[in-house]
């Protein structure tokens, strides 16, 4: 009876959809607490979920019809118990020690022991179906993107939230900064066309068609105007590897690589030297009547000093966290932020999700993470399916500029991207375990 009611009162896929787009709304936050409807949703599962082990535990009810669900949430919850096992540990070793543990350590307690206990819940119920949720939550974020970036197109702030970053003409949309806006929508495109692509004929019409269409362009919009070059630099390798997969069973494939290649090296010669070849363009003219009067020759391009600027912090950052982790390379230093850009214990977080982990849980930490990430992309290499690839591909790349392991949506991005690669035997043999 109580399955019964619950599966009259709400839709788990959908609540879990929803809590997820709601998590891209960090701007949208109770006052004066760290918490948003995200969050409400969230615990509202995990308080039915609580509810629901104690009703059924000694009832006889089974769970095994929906075991393929802890099949895939297998590999991201063996990492997260190792993660926060070795993240407690290098806390309380700091904390012994009395070596700084960092900025806000008690932030990413809170934080990881929050999602350690959510993909439990999930783990143990197994009562969503990933791939439904997947679609709720592909399709409704794809959609809160689209309306808010049109709306973005004639104000800059709307109902109290303001849509562009400080007073730059950076989009943020509902998010607190322009580079989370590009974390969340990052792999969206090529899940949206994957879903496409899979939708049956018969169901899929014009409109829906139509309609993802216009979502690809719309959120593609919003990444460009977000203007994060991790974003789109992982958009531009995964699009030049769909190219790659299309044109390579061509009889022009060699004379088709070697055009995109040349575009592709002029391309990022003009984002490297985008100032100066329009100081150039307005200029150049000029400089060069004056070079050929005074016989010496004019230095026109430079390398674009904020991305050396770029370059030289993220570098300083990583290498700092390396270090850290040599010190104490079991355990890391625990949950606070701690590496810096001249040297360690500076308050810094590395924004690099493996020097992050490197950091924080030392090798170990380390290991597990390359580990789910190797088996994920076995997994996808084996299905075939070049989209679920390419959105892979954005993934990985953005968290190399980015620290995004708080972010419950990355999490789902990968378990989504497993369920759909997943193929039914392997996911068949898996189901066994727990027989």
């Amino acid at each position: 009876m109580f399955i019964d009611i619950r599966e009259k009162l709400f839709n788990i896929n959908l609540l879990i959809a929803l809590a997820l787009v709601a998590s891209t709304f960090t701007q949208l936050r109770f006052p004066g607490v760290p918490v948003g409807f995200s969050d409400v949703l969230f615990l509202l599962y995990i308080g039915y979920s609580f509810l629901a082990i104690l009703y059924t535990y000694n009832s006889g009810y089974s769970y095994s019809t929906l075991q393929p669900t802890r099949a895939t949430l297998l590999p991201v919850v063996i990492f997260f118990l190792v993660f926060v096992f070795l993240m407690v540990a290098g806390t309380l070793f700091s904390e012994i020690t009395q070596v700084s543990t960092g900025l806000s350590p008690y932030h990413n307690l809170f934080a990881f022991f929050y999602l350690a206990i959510l993909f439990l819940f999930i783990f143990i119920r197994g009562d969503i179906d990933v791939g439904l949720t997947a679609r709720y939550t592909t399709l409704i974020l794809a959609l809160s993107v689209s309306i808010t970036v049109v709306i973005s197109l004639f104000t800059r702030d709307f109902i109290g939230v303001d849509f562009y970053y400080l007073w730059t003409d950076r989009l943020m949309l509902l998010t607190r900064s322009p580079n989370h806006l590009a974390d969340f929508i990052a792999p969206l495109p090529f899940l949206l066309l994957y879903f496409l692509f899979k939708t049956k004929t018969k169901t899929k019409t014009k409109t829906f068609q139509g309609l993802i269409v216009v979502l690809v362009v719309l959120v593609l919009l919003a990444g460009v105007m977000s203007q994060s070059k991790a974003t789109l630099l992982a958009w531009a390798i995964a699009i030049l590897f769909l190219l790659f997969k299309l044109i390579s069973s061509s009889a022009y494939t060699r004379y088709i690589m070697g055009f995109f290649t040349i575009l592709l090296l002029l391309i990022l010669i003009f984002f490297i030297f985008q100032n100066e070849f329009s100081s150039l363009l307005f200029h150049g003219t000029k400089n060069i009547l004056d070079s050929a009067s005074n016989t010496d020759l004019p230095t026109v391009v430079k390398i674009n000093r904020g991305i050396v600027y770029d370059i030289h912090i993220r570098v300083g950052l990583i290498y700092n966290a390396i270090e850290l982790a040599n010190l104490s390379p079991i355990f890391g230093y625990g949950a606070g932020a701690s590496t810096g850009i001249t040297e360690p214990f500076l308050g810094r977080e590395a924004h690099n999700n493996i020097a992050d982990i490197l950091m924080i849980s030392g090798y170990f930490g380390l290991l597990t993470y390359l580990l789910v990430m190797f088996f994920v992309v076995i997994q996808i290499v084996n299905s075939k399916k070049d989209l679920l690839l390419a959105a892979f591909i954005v993934i990985i790349i953005v968290s190399l500029f980015h620290f995004q392991l708080r972010q419950p949506l990355f999490w789902f991005y990968l378990i989504f991207i497993l369920h759909e690669s997943t193929p039914a035997t392997i996911e068949n043999n898996l189901v066994q375990i727990y027989k």
